[in-house]
C-alpha cells in the first residue's frame, strides 16, 4: 500500500513540474523581444499599408509575440465585423 501511495505522489509531483515548465516556456515565448532589424520593420510597414495606416504603424513598433497575436485577433474581429455588415 505504501509503494502505491509513493508512486501516486511521485506522479503528481512530476505532472505539476511539467505543467510549471510548460507555463514558464509559454511565458518566455510570449514575451520574447522583437529581434527584427530596422529594415525588416520598414518592409513590414510597407507591406501593411494596404491594410491601413494603423497596421503599418504597428509594424514599426517593438512588440512581443503575445502583443502581435492580440493585434491579429483584433484585426480578424474587425474584418469579420466589416464582412457581416
Amino acid at each position: 500500500m505504501t509503494t502505491q501511495t509513493g508512486n501516486r505522489s511521485t506522479m503528481i509531483v512530476m505532472i505539476i513540474a511539467i505543467i510549471a515548465l510548460l507555463a514558464i516556456v509559454a511565458y518566455a515565448v510570449g514575451n520574447a523581444p522583437d529581434r527584427r532589424t530596422t529594415g525588416d520593420k520598414i518592409g513590414d510597414a510597407v507591406n501593411n499599408v494596404t491594410d491601413g495606416v494603423k497596421d503599418a504603424g504597428r509594424s514599426l513598433e517593438n512588440r512581443t509575440p503575445a502583443e502581435k497575436a492580440g493585434d491579429a485577433l483584433e484585426d480578424a474581429g474587425e474584418k469579420l465585423k466589416r464582412s457581416s455588415n
